[in-house]
């Protein structure tokens, strides 16, 4: 009798309306079906044809330019019979081909066949008056103007009009920032080795703006000297390193400094010794940093200061204690004072009330 009862169950006629919907669906899908089997799917790629090429193109050549050099004088005139070269300053690269040459009557010589790419390892240099004139690193472009100018070794013609130290880190060490606007007041160009200063201890050192490492060196009082002849006008430098904190720096002035400032920023605080003097805060980047200067500093003097990590004020963390320990009683308290405060209404017991006889 049950299989019986389920049977019937099962077979229980549907709605003619609900059969009718479910038949008209499974036509519908039916004929997608047989349209997609005698259609085929379509299909982007193409049928692969018979060939001797190889699968793969391999690594594109590179794209060769011809790269011309100008040289000229400061004033503008082309020098003519100049020894250019293209030199490589990555190991990494050979040169394969003929990278010396001599300017023609206008100034100029060309370079035939030179991969010159983002990632362009190439300098042109050019040889006058016995020193090397050398361009930037070739990024772009299939020109490069190189001026040059007669040299000279006397220093007193160089003079730094601006000089700025910025200083930000704690205990464990700070980074320095340092930026230096030099100009050649004279129409020579000066190839006596351009110094740059450096904190004791430095390390990490960067050179930026300005400054080609291959031209750079440490002597042997640790300082940092460019060999790049100094063409007249100005000219600015920039570079970073790294130094120990908790000191006193030692800051030796090469060249007379019409205006040198010291910023320190972070946990850092400064104790200036000497010229060096409060002169307010300034922000750069996004940071603030408390302003130190020294005015008409003279080639050969030094500048000195002690440099000191601020320890966190206490106050705040002695205020937030205090403040979570009211918190804590109050959560504490709460509770009881209510209890308290329920307690005497639970024990009033409601009066009797007496009926009324009338």
């Amino acid at each position: 009798m049950g299989i019986l009862r389920l049977r019937r169950l099962a077979f229980t006629p549907m709605p003619a309306a609900l059969a009718g919907a479910i038949s008209v669906i499974g036509l519908f899908v039916l004929g997608f079906a047989v349209f997609v089997l005698l259609s085929g799917t379509p299909s982007n790629t193409p049928e692969p044809v018979g060939t001797l090429a190889p699968t793969s193109a391999g690594p594109a050549a590179p794209e060769l330019s011809d790269v011309r050099v100008d040289v000229r004088t400061t004033s503008g005139k082309p020098v003519a019979n100049a020894p250019v070269r293209l030199e490589s300053r990555f190991a990494a690269t050979e040169p394969t081909k003929k990278l010396t040459g001599q300017t023609d009557a206008s100034g100029r010589f060309t370079f035939h066949g030179i991969d010159i790419n983002p990632g362009s390892p190439w300098v042109a240099v050019a040889h006058f008056d016995d020193r090397d004139f050398p361009s930037s690193v070739l990024r772009s472009g299939r020109s490069v103007t190189i001026t040059v100018a007669a040299v000279t070794f006397k220093a007193d013609r160089i003079r730094v009009t601006a000089e700025s130290l910025a200083l930000v880190g704690d205990a464990t060490g700070m980074q320095a920032v340092q930026a230096v606007t030099v100009a050649d007041r004279s129409h020579l160009a000066f190839a006596g080795g351009l110094s740059f200063p450096l904190l004791d201890g430095a390390t990490a050192i960067d050179p930026r703006t300005g400054l080609d490492r291959d031209l750079l060196e440490l002597d042997k009082n640790n300082q940092m000297v460019s060999s790049a002849p100094l063409l007249p006008g100005s000219h600015e430098f920039t570079y970073t390193y790294v130094a120990p904190t908790e000191r006193t720096i030692r800051i030796d002035v090469f060249y007379t400094t019409n205006r040198f400032d010291i910023l320190v920023g972070g946990r850092l605080e400064l104790r200036p010794d000497g010229k060096l003097h409060a002169n307010g805060s300034i922000k750069l980047a996004g940071r603030s940093y408390r302003r130190y200067t020294a005015v008409h500093v003279v080639a050969g003097r030094q500048l000195t200061a002690r440099v000191v990590v601020t320890k966190p004020s206490k106050a705040p963390r002695v205020a937030l204690i205090v403040l979570a320990g009211l918190v804590a009683l109050a959560i504490v308290l709460l509770p009881l004072l209510r209890r308290r405060r329920q307690a005497p209404e639970a024990a009033e017991t409601p009066k009797e009330v007496q009926p009324e006889w009338t």
